[in-house]
């Protein structure tokens, strides 16, 4: 089998993984999800008993549209799946190596994320692409790839606004030797990209920065309560060597002078994301970079054991989202109290 047939079928064997992991899990219930499914719902047309937002909207109204069209808990969860195959394009379309892509495939992370009703999967291949099209315009000096970039980059912080930190860090670190008037315009490109969201919030609460002042309001009030209880560090730390790529080590024997930028902003991202994050999943966002970085010098061997490792640590994060029967409880309930007490 050659190459490019082979990329194909991993491809479309990979796609069948996902579809079969989304239909068959039964989690619903996530950190935040409760929010972007309500949100959805409404803007999509079907009622909720309690409304709550905090985060960006855009998400939310950009899939309700195609919730319209297939009213299904599925869908929602599905969307998010089909990022991940996105972003596995992405990978190796840009680096050419399969290693590259495999490493993605097998990210526990990724498994980790792949039904959670959640914009960081669709914001990570955003800021995947900023990046990428960025290093082609360092290399080539087209602007397109620079204007792509900073709008790219913008779309990221559009839907999903935590994101904000990564594409913060980005900046700091791979334009901070650039003339003054580069970051600058890439910020104006990022500005544009969020107009979307102030017009959205506009329309429905009268203050383009609603959902913008909730979520500062909110993440301020969660990072005190942390700090305030000494919540700094997290127990999921200890799965991070593993949970994001078993090969994380080979971050250390990454070319320092080469890539220096690159390990910076990712330290940073350890930081930034590891401190105020309460959950691994909130690492996901700058994995894609990352996986593209330790993957540059991996052996057959080490790829296999990698791949054993990782089969391991994801049938570990994931067997609740098949066995719980929390969720399906809940909608029985629901039913229960539907058809006792019809409107």
């Amino acid at each position: 089998m050659n190459k490019s047939k082979k990329i194909i079928l991993s491809f479309l064997l990979y796609f069948i993984a996902i579809l079969l992991f989304t239909y068959f899990s039964k989690t619903v219930h996530f950190v935040d999800s409760h929010e972007y499914i309500t949100s959805t719902k409404e803007f999509a047309g079907i009622s909720n008993v309690n409304v709550f937002q905090t985060h960006s909207l855009t998400s939310q109204f950009i899939g309700a549209q195609i919730l319209k069209l297939f009213p299904n808990m599925f869908t929602l969860k599905l969307i998010t799946s089909i990022w991940l195959l996105f972003i596995g394009l992405l990978i190796y379309f840009y680096s050419k190596n399969e290693i590259s892509l495999y490493l993605w495939m097998f990210s526990p992370i990724a498994w980790l994320v792949s039904i959670q009703v959640n914009p960081i999967v669709a914001s990570a291949f955003f800021a995947l692409l900023a990046y990428v099209l960025f290093k082609k315009y360092e290399s080539s000096n087209l602007y397109a790839y620079f204007i792509i970039s900073g709008l790219s980059a913008g779309i990221a912080i559009l839907i999903y606004y935590s994101a904000f930190i990564l594409i913060a860090l980005f900046i700091l670190c791979f334009m901070i030797s650039k003339k003054f008037y580069i970051p600058l315009i890439y910020m104006g490109l990022i500005f544009i990209a969020l107009v979307p969201e102030l017009i959205i919030n506009y329309i429905f609460f009268g203050n383009p920065l609603y959902s913008m002042i909730r979520y500062i309001g909110a993440n301020y009030f969660v990072s005190a309560n942390q700090f305030l209880q000494g919540q700094i560090l997290h127990l999921y730390w200890l799965l991070v060597p593993i949970a994001l790529t078993p090969l994380l080590y080979k971050i250390f024997k990454v070319d320092r002078k080469k890539y220096l930028q690159e390990l910076i902003f990712l330290a940073l991202c350890f930081l930034a994301f590891g401190i105020r994050g309460m959950d691994l999943k909130y690492l996901f966002i700058f994995v894609p970079i990352l996986i593209l970085l330790v993957s540059q010098k991996v052996s057959k061997k080490e790829f296999y054991i990698s791949t054993i490792i990782s089969l391991l640590v994801i049938s570990g994060l994931t067997y609740g989202f098949f066995t719980s029967d929390f969720d399906q409880k809940i909608i029985n309930d629901l039913d229960k109290i539907k058809k006792e007490y019809p409107s």
